[in-house]
């Protein structure tokens, strides 16, 4: 017994010795793998830090105009209909339709109110604009939605609002007792691995819109606040059972 005892022990020793010697060849696949989670890690923290920091970056008219020819196009499509019922319906007589040229009064028309096209991204800066554009570029019946709202609330502070409670959901807002995000806390929420996608804030932003709006029509006598806190309870609900992708999260509201 003391024989084969012994002969473990040797057995065990020459095992160590061999990690020892090469030690650098048997864990430099783990080295690796550790190497390139921190540098995704260090990669995502940069990422998510830019989000907060959009919204301080003001919006200039100019940075506003190719999302200006979207509504645009929209509008012409739109007036280009309405000529054709209104020509039809008055048996050839000669109609007159009103065609919105100037660019200002182009965002009213869409419940954007404020004076100048610069003025309604005051609140939400790039961020929100970036988060308008998607919407409007990748949801087919978007413009409608605005034209649709123009006269029950104010286009510009709602859309603001709706990315401020984002961030606020997603914890990616600094506060005053935590000026800092913490990324090794953020990194243990359920809906970590949807920053993983490189437009999920602009994707969940239009799905906050569409949540916000159907939340808007099913209430008899709509007030902002309530609904955005809806809203807001709403979408921390989808985002705290762990989805995998953005895509996800919308197929649960669906």
């Amino acid at each position: 017994m003391q024989t084969q005892d012994v002969r473990m022990a040797a057995i065990g020793a020459h095992v160590v010795e061999l990690l020892l010697l090469h030690h650098t060849s048997i864990f430099q696949e783990v080295r690796d793998q550790i190497a390139n989670a921190h540098e995704e890690f260090q990669r995502k923290q940069e990422f998510l830090q830019t989000f907060p920091a959009m919204l301080k970056q003001p919006v200039m008219t100019d940075d506003a105009a190719a999302l200006g020819l979207v509504l645009a196009a929209y509008q012409r499509q739109v007036d280009h209909v309405d000529q054709q019922l209104q020509s039809s319906a008055s048996n050839d007589h000669s109609t007159h339709v009103v065609f919105v040229d100037d660019d200002v009064a182009l965002w009213q028309s869409f419940g954007f109110r404020e004076s100048s096209i610069a003025a309604n991204f005051t609140a939400g800066g790039q961020l929100l604009l970036q988060c308008v554009a998607y919407f409007i570029r990748t949801d087919a019946t978007a413009c409608q939605l605005l034209a649709d709202r123009v006269h029950e609330y104010n286009m510009g502070e709602a859309l603001a609002a709706l990315a401020l409670v984002l961030l606020n959901v997603l914890k990616l807002a600094p506060t005053p007792d935590q000026p800092v995000l913490d990324f090794t806390l953020l990194s243990m929420e359920p809906f970590w691995d949807v920053f993983g996608d490189p437009v999920f804030f602009t994707k969940l932003f239009a799905l906050a819109v569409r949540v916000f709006d159907y939340n808007w029509s099913m209430s008899g006598r709509p007030e902002f606040g309530r609904i955005l806190e809806e809203t807001e309870a709403q979408m921390t609900w989808l985002l705290q059972r762990s989805p995998s992708s953005v895509e996800e999260l919308v197929d649960d509201w669906l």
